[in-house]
């Protein structure tokens, strides 16, 4: 791993730090997964990328982020063709980066209706895909993709990918709580709380009157269904980074 750290170039590296503080950023209400698409995109040279989170209640992948495919292509494989698609199990299983071509034959995949009906029209042939887990439990998939007459995707955008996997968990993970719907007022008092700071320091940190600070809780911990201030800072604590 050294040697090909050595290889990577100064943007490879700036990249590959951008994407790893994005993924573990510790702004409660960013979308991280949103965030690091296009530099993981510019990063493994690709010409589309496409993430979306497990939802283990309706066991489905849901809430799509993508960039450079159509809104139409993501729909359709939202709606039918992530329940019968029979190459993802195969890249599941591997439990690492994984080109399609060496899971699948170029005949079976040109063949396919979701090649034909969601890659062919947004014109993406080449598919690297990753499924994101933690502690065997799923988190979401990530798939990088090229152009038929862009090269295959080689050991550097798998060992990259591979590297950067055990980082990718915390953009998926955010996604398993959802933030309440803060204003940013009480989203920075929210923070603040759950950093052990008193009413009295919040007020002065943010420059607002003391009985100000007491409302935006007040409405944090409605909003968030937590009774006291110890609660919502367990809350943000235990689901999202607050340091």
């Amino acid at each position: 791993m050294s040697g090909f750290v050595h290889a990577m170039t100064s943007d490879d590296l700036s990249l590959f730090a951008g994407i790893v503080a994005k993924a573990q950023t510790r702004d409660i209400a960013a979308d991280a997964r949103e965030s690091i698409l296009g530099d993981v995109l510019r990063l493994l040279r690709s010409d589309a990328c496409v993430s979306f989170a497990w939802d283990d209640s309706q066991a489905r992948f849901v809430e799509p982020r993508f960039t450079n495919v159509s809104s139409a292509s993501i729909k359709k494989f939202e709606e039918h063709f992530q329940y019968t698609d029979t190459w993802a199990p195969r890249i599941r299983e591997l439990d690492r980066p994984t080109p399609m071509e060496r899971v699948v034959s170029a005949s079976e995949f040109e063949n396919s209706r979701v090649f034909k009906e969601v890659l062919a029209p947004d014109g993406l042939y080449r598919i690297l895909g990753l499924y994101v887990s933690q502690d065997g439990t799923q988190l979401g998939r990530l798939t990088v993709l090229r152009r038929r007459d862009s090269p295959e995707f080689e050991e550097r955008e798998i060992t990259l990918l591979l590297t950067l996997q055990p980082f990718l968990t915390g953009a998926f993970q955010r996604r398993q709580v959802k933030l309440p719907d803060f204003t940013p007022r009480e989203r920075q008092v929210a923070q603040l709380v759950a950093r052990g700071c008193t009413d009295r320091e919040i007020a002065r940190a943010l420059s607002i009157a003391f009985y100000t600070v007491r409302t935006h809780l007040t409405n944090a911990m409605q909003k968030s269904g937590c009774t006291n201030r110890t609660e919502l800072a367990g809350f943000l604590s235990a689901h999202f980074a607050t340091d």
